[in-house]
């Protein structure tokens, strides 16, 4: 249930609280002019929007002043004020009637009140019809009640309800609930419930103060259908404009599917302009960029730069130069941070500087939406479509709006995605890369070790690992400093990672040690890798800072044979026997297990 601000009325709640008209008209009754209604035998029709309520009350005056009643016959109008009001303000003539009556609302106007309608007490001050004035019932009601009675000979007719909205900023299109009855017993009991219409005093000279309780049956049935007919045309309407808002939305979520599916900015704005000119049959339609302007000091301001990112007719426009100056609209569009709409394209206004006025010729209608504003990456795009026949519609300008804004906003989503996946795979690349070498680290050469291992027990492949360290590395460091070793191992590492193969993986295992895994590899062959890595290092001089100098390393070898039940930390054990073993020897050499040195 909607909460609605505290009114001094008892109706303020009544319309929530059911959803049959007869009812909620029959408590209002009740409780505005003490009125009893059957409510098995009222019939009542449902209204629901206030620009119908508006229609049928100009409908029905309309059908008062075509058929006057006989001069002996009195005949009642009863208004509402903001109903006579806004049949003022249209224009809309009264009826010739007996009596017509306005229900003033409750809320006092304040005395300085100099709108059309108050005088300076706050008082209404009403038209005359025929030279007589417009009588004010003592019965009030709320500001945001609408009633209209009409009783007489040939017709009788209660239209009454309520609008959701404040009364001074109401629009004509707002949430409106109320109900309308012809039916003759209702409008009497409301008719009499007025003390006015009780007086024969209030009554003119020339009208019988009389109120008959029935009318001729064969005009009676005329008005009721008029009205009928318009509500049902009112309801037409509506479902037609549910059924454009429906296709809209179709059309823009199937524009959004249509472009998730890629990756690449220009395949994505060129599938969005395609589908806009599909629906609303544009003649040009593309995708503008316009960096903002920077400025800087002692160079004035640079002008923007404009670039067509995508357009429907040419799939290969990516990136095309665009001279702003002769695009007054999309400099405007740019200025404005809004919609710029040309519909029509005027012949003078914005175009009258332009140079190539011939450019525009073609168009009669031109539309500029912006999809993304100050973009850190993109900086603004905006949506620029063109027809050569024929205006933009007010559904199709809502509906580029809402698209272009869905487009933008799937678009910034998209690029944010892809700068949190680009983050996330730098995050993960640090954190199984080594720092200052740029090889794997340790942890993550443990978990590839792992891998390997059983790949290779599973479909019985050898495999082997090789660990390795420069010999005398201590030397370097106390002789040029740490920064020079440092500068050692990033040039040895580059030398391994050029040296192994592709499915090799290598490592800085610490300090100056290494490791490399070399899958599908027996040990006799590791060996043999080992001692080419070796003559490598040794036979290649390092240059670094302008020095010439020779290193050597050490290297332990080790393995797993096919389909042996061993583990990693078994392997790296036995290879770092090897190296210690290389180290005991002499340095500068490649030691492996004992089967393979002795064969």
């Amino acid at each position: 249930m909607r909460f609605l601000p505290e009114r001094n009325t008892t109706c303020m709640r009544w319309w929530f609280l059911y959803s049959d008209p007869v009812a909620i008209i029959a408590d209002f009754l009740e409780a505005q002019f003490q009125i009893g209604l059957d409510r098995e035998a009222a019939v009542f029709v449902p209204l629901l929007e206030h620009g119908v309520y508006l229609r049928l009350v100009e409908i029905v005056l309309q059908e008062m002043r075509q058929v006057q009643d006989d001069a002996s016959q009195a005949d009642v109008l009863l208004l509402d004020a903001w109903t006579l009001k806004h049949l003022r303000r249209e224009q809309v003539p009264l009826p010739d009637a007996g009596y017509v009556g306005c229900l003033p609302p409750q809320a006092e106007k304040p005395e300085s009140c100099t709108q059309d309608g108050c005088g300076p007490d706050g008082q209404e001050v009403f038209q005359t019809v025929s030279g007589r004035p417009i009588q004010q019932v003592q019965k009030t009601l709320s500001p945001t009640m609408r009633m209209l009675l009409i009783l007489s000979r040939p017709y009788s007719l209660l239209l009454i309800g309520e609008v959701m909205d404040r009364l001074e900023s109401m629009p004509v299109e707002c949430t409106f609930h109320g109900a309308w009855t012809a039916e003759r017993s209702a409008v009497l009991q409301v008719a009499r419930a007025l003390p006015e219409l009780k007086s024969p005093v209030a009554w003119t000279a020339d009208r019988a103060p009389l109120i008959v309780d029935s009318a001729p049956a064969t005009s009676s049935t005329r008005l009721p259908l008029r009205l009928m007919q318009v509500q049902a045309t009112a309801q037409l309407q509506r479902q037609h404009a549910i059924a454009n808002e429906n296709a809209d939305i179709f059309y823009v979520l199937n524009a959004l599917y249509t472009i998730s599916p890629y990756d690449k900015v220009h395949d994505v704005l060129f599938k969005f302009v395609q589908q806009v000119a599909k629906v609303v049959v544009a003649d040009r339609c593309s995708v503008v960029q316009i960096t903002p302007p920077e400025t800087s000091e002692g160079a004035g301001d640079v002008p923007p730069e404009a670039y067509v990112l995508a357009s429907h007719e040419d799939i290969y426009c990516d990136s095309l130069p665009l001279e702003l100056a002769k695009y007054p609209e999309l400099r405007q569009a740019l200025r404005q941070q809004k919609r710029v709409c040309l519909n029509p394209v005027p012949e003078y206004g914005i175009f009258a500087e332009q140079t190539h006025g011939a450019a525009y010729a073609p168009f009669t209608a031109m539309l500029v939406l912006p999809m993304l504003l100050e973009d850190a990456d993109t900086g603004n795009l905006f949506l620029r479509v063109a027809r050569r026949h024929g205006a933009f519609e007010a559904r199709e300008i809502r509906f580029l709006e809402v698209l272009a804004v869905a487009a933008g906003n799937a678009l910034a989503h998209a690029q944010l995605f892809r700068s949190m996946q680009q983050t996330n795979l730098h995050l993960e690349h640090l954190s199984r890369t080594d720092g200052l070498t740029r090889l794997y680290n340790y942890r993550y050469l443990l978990e590839h070790f792992e891998e390997e291992l059983q790949r290779a027990q599973r479909y019985r492949l050898p495999l082997s690992f090789l660990l390795f360290d420069i010999d005398d590395f201590k030397q370097f460091n106390d002789r040029f400093g740490h920064l020079f070793g440092d500068e050692v191992l990033r040039e040895l590492a580059r030398r391994m990672r050029q040296a192994i193969r592709n499915s090799d993986c290598i490592a800085r295992y610490g300090g100056e040690e290494f490791a490399i895994i070399l899958p599908h590899t027996h040990v006799a062959g590791a060996m043999k890798q080992a001692e080419r890595l070796r003559r490598q290092v040794t036979d290649t001089p390092f240059r670094i800072h302008g020095e010439s100098f020779t290193i050597s390393i050490s290297i332990g070898v080790s393995g797993a044979p096919q389909g042996a039940a061993t583990s990693c930390a078994a392997i790296i054990e036995q290879a770092d026997e090897a190296l210690y073993k290389a180290k005991s020897a002499g340095k500068n050499r490649v030691c492996g297990p004992r089967s393979i040195e002795s064969s």
